[in-house]
């Protein structure tokens, strides 16, 4: 049985550029690389990929999708022109509302969606993502970790603050709950929302939280630049609160003057680091000469060392966002150290889910050769 099979990689970069998801994207590729090098794991496939960037944005999300099940360019729903190959799953994203939309347009369809990163418990209802899975422990794990923590502190008088969109709702409902059970105690409750005609009163609901006795914050949802805007103006929060952040905290680029002087003094719950064997053989040779097909390429080598690309709209959005002078490069970089070595959880289960694929495929085939060998045994006697 000769084919190829392809799976596709949809990514969130925040605020366009995210070393941190390229390093992931490198893994995936690297994964891919290594199966289809493998004569025993899937002999005669070939593992395929199509990388896109969501945005965060569901609507490009479905869009992306569209174009993938169709197999050209123009999405066309329910029909399907791929001259080869077929689709094996999808895998991604890193955002909880595209993919919220993503696993329930996959289930239409039936397309499975391995996530690498989106831990809300949401997702573990069977009957609504029935085709969603994921390889990151659910909130369930940090939830527990953070009551143990208040009582290991004695902090038994805390205050919560969650972002209205709904993507830190789950998180509140179930800490209440497990409080409760635990004899901790909710002082007050704020939530930040997230529209321009909110703006005003999220300020007000900051400016009044020095007026509460608690002193532990729990701040449920993943890190939102929403959160640094007004929290940095609270000298209170600053300087008298001790926060409780989500592991997302650590991995944004948002690291101005406003943001450390917020996040000083936390306590984030993360999953250990876990290193990938034999990646640094793909990232040592890592750089826009033997990967000119690369368009994300161009932008690190943009972030990292300012080289200039051939697009000058790029070259100016990004100088003016990050605020540097770009160069056009002459000589060779390579990417810093913070790329090799031990690896962030992102990286690894990346890599992970490829394999988790490549697996189930093998078995699947097996089953297959098993079932056709069976048919001919029928036959013969």
């Amino acid at each position: 049985m000769c084919g190829a099979l392809q799976l596709y990689f949809d990514i969130y970069l925040f605020y366009s550029i995210d070393i941190e998801d390229y390093r992931a994207i490198l893994a995936f590729i690297f994964a891919v690389d290594e199966i289809n090098q493998d004569p025993d794991l899937l002999p005669n496939i070939t593992l395929g990929y199509h990388i896109f960037d969501t945005c965060a944005d569901p609507k490009k999300t479905i869009y992306f999708i569209f174009r993938i099940l169709s197999g050209r360019t123009q999405e066309t729903p329910n029909y399907s022109c791929m001259t080869r190959g077929e689709v094996a799953a999808f895998v991604g994203d890193s955002g909880f509302s595209t993919s919220h939309f993503m696993a329930q347009f996959l289930n239409l369809y039936k397309y499975t969606q391995i996530n690498y990163e989106v831990t809300d418990p949401v997702f573990n209802d069977r009957k609504l993502y029935p085709t969603f899975y994921r390889v990151v422990p659910n909130d369930w794990v940090r939830y527990a970790a953070i009551i143990q923590c208040l009582k290991y502190f004695g902090w038994n008088w805390i205050g919560i603050i969650t972002p209205g969109d709904g993507s830190g709702e789950m998180e509140y409902k179930e800490l209440s709950a497990m409080m409760v059970q635990h004899e901790i105690c909710i002082e007050f409750v704020i939530k930040l929302r997230s529209q321009v005609a909110d703006l005003s009163a999220n300020k007000q609901k900051i400016a009044k939280i020095d007026q509460y006795s608690a002193r532990v914050l729990v701040i449920c949802g993943i890190f939102s630049p929403l959160y640094t805007r007004y929290f940095y103006d609270s000298v209170a929060i600053r300087e008298k609160f001790t926060l409780i952040l989500h592991e997302s905290w650590l991995n944004t680029k948002y690291t101005d003057d406003n943001f450390f002087p917020v996040v000083n003094g936390s306590f984030i719950f993360m999953l250990p680091k876990i290193n990938i064997p034999e990646i640094n053989t793909i990232i040592n040779d890592v750089n826009p000469s033997n990967r000119p097909l690369d368009p994300l390429l161009e932008d690190v080598w943009l972030l990292l060392f300012h080289c200039l690309t051939q697009n000058k709209y790029k070259n100016f959005f990004i100088q003016y966002i990050f605020m540097f002078s770009g160069k056009n490069c002459t000589r060779m970089h390579r990417l810093p150290s913070s790329f090799h070595g031990i690896l962030d959880t992102k990286t690894y289960y990346t890599y992970t889910v490829v394999y988790i694929l490549a697996h189930i495929i093998h078995t699947m085939n097996l089953r297959s050769d098993k079932g056709r060998m069976s048919k001919i045994g029928q036959k013969i006697s």
